[in-house]
């Protein structure tokens, strides 16, 4: 498995609840170490496909990333602060 491999699995998994008209929805995200590949590469990757996913619904009106871990959360937040979305902590 490669980190497109699970962003293409989150997207699939958000594609799939935003079809079922959960336009409130969350994902979770974790350490992807145990996986075999870095969380600070697979998390752009995984944040990418997922507001490509949002692009796609413009109905989507949240949101929440569930993170496992404060690895997980520092990542994910600097994927966020690097695309200039907000977010609470």
């Amino acid at each position: 498995a490669t980190a497109e491999d699970l962003a293409l699995w989150h997207a699939e998994q958000l594609r799939a609840a935003l079809e079922r008209g959960e336009y409130r929805t969350a994902v979770s995200c974790f350490d992807t170490a145990p996986m075999g590949f870095d969380l600070t590469a697979a998390a752009p990757i995984i944040w990418k496909a997922l507001t490509d996913v949002l692009r796609e619904y413009p109905e989507a009106v949240h949101l929440t990333l569930f993170c496992g871990d404060d690895a997980s959360y520092r990542a994910y937040c600097g994927c966020l602060e690097s695309g200039n979305i907000s977010h609470a902590q």
